[in-house]
């Protein structure tokens, strides 16, 4: 999903689909999803900038599908190296991963949202078959 022109995040990101039903209407998660495909797109824009290009918003066709992925590919290295701990001393320090950092938390902070959405709905689903069953 294209995301104020900027990149599509991977894993169908949610964040501009929220935004047309309103601030008011968007839930964290939805708040969590745009914030990620934000953060996708910055990644974007650097990708762009160190492949040459000036400006992402700008780059058209083969060159921006180039530039998404590989930015995508940036955000699946940098999750399976902190994932597996190859490197446990790995900082941030430059500004691809700081932003890629920042994606991960924001990801993380998506499936723990996502996880708590699941147990209310169980939780709210038992709830009602013990009223039923009370009657």
């Amino acid at each position: 999903m294209i995301v104020e022109g900027q990149g599509e995040a991977p894993n169908g990101g949610r964040g501009a689909a929220a935004k047309n039903e309103g601030i008011g209407a968007m839930t964290k998660l939805d708040q969590l999803y745009a914030e990620r495909d934000k953060k996708f797109g910055e990644i974007c824009a650097l990708v762009a900038c160190e492949l040459g290009h000036f400006d992402f918003a700008t780059t058209n066709g083969e060159d921006r599908d180039r530039v998404a992925h590989e930015a995508e590919q940036y955000v699946k290295e940098w999750e399976e190296t902190t994932e597996l701990r190859t490197r446990p001393g790995i900082r941030p320090v430059t500004p691809l991963r700081r932003l890629l950092s920042e994606y991960q938390s924001i990801s993380e902070r998506i499936l723990d949202e996502q996880d708590i959405e699941v147990g209310l709905w169980a939780y709210k689903s038992g709830a009602r078959r013990r009223r039923r069953l009370a009657f």
